[in-house]
């Protein structure tokens, strides 16, 4: 389901493959990582809803509506996202035969930043999200360099896992934690 007020969507940056490969413990359960093409933006459209289902649970409105505003707000963080964060690993997470899991969206700078890490459902408390942070905390460590992510103030998981893996709060910015790690 299209929508025509909003425009064409942003198109990924150009693709930078040395920069996609896959923590082991990813690569020896058969899982990949690859740069974002255009083309994945419909299977991106339904993760992004599946990040949000709880919350539309709660919404007295139909399927339809649900999906159009759900597409809406997609199509917005796309937009954001590309356009704040044109220097970042845009990448694909991929089980065997190219069959995508999730995306993980990272930039290199000092401080590196986690823009953003989402999985279907059925792939969620395996480890995969943690071992592509810990990857990234080893590289900023290599680098000397911190980490910055932004959490759901509502995710208390997600916010526990980052606690346990050395982020600290460092601000309260809207409905999100900033959270910081340092080498």
């Amino acid at each position: 389901m299209t929508n025509p007020i909003l425009p064409a969507p942003a198109s990924f940056p150009p693709e930078r493959s040395e920069r996609a490969q896959a923590p082991e413990f990813l690569a020896k359960r058969g899982l990949k990582l690859r740069w974002m093409r255009n083309t994945d933006l419909p299977w991106l459209r339904d993760l992004y809803a599946t990040t949000r289902s709880e919350e539309m649970r709660s919404m007295p409105w139909d399927a339809q509506t649900k999906r159009l505003f759900l597409n809406q707000q997609f199509a917005l963080q796309h937009e954001h996202f590309v356009g704040h964060f044109s220097d970042a690993d845009f990448l694909a997470i991929e089980r065997e035969r190219g069959k995508p899991i999730g995306r993980y969206y990272v930039t290199r700078g000092d401080p590196m930043h986690i823009v953003d890490i989402a999985l279907l459902p059925e792939h969620r408390g395996r480890g995969i999200g943690t071992a592509l942070i810990e990857q990234t905390l080893a590289q900023a460590r290599d680098r000397d360099c911190g980490v910055l992510l932004h959490v759901v103030k509502a995710n208390a998981q997600a916010t526990k896992l980052y606690q346990h893996l050395g982020f600290t709060i460092q601000g309260d910015v809207d409905s999100h934690w900033m959270m910081r790690w340092s080498p």
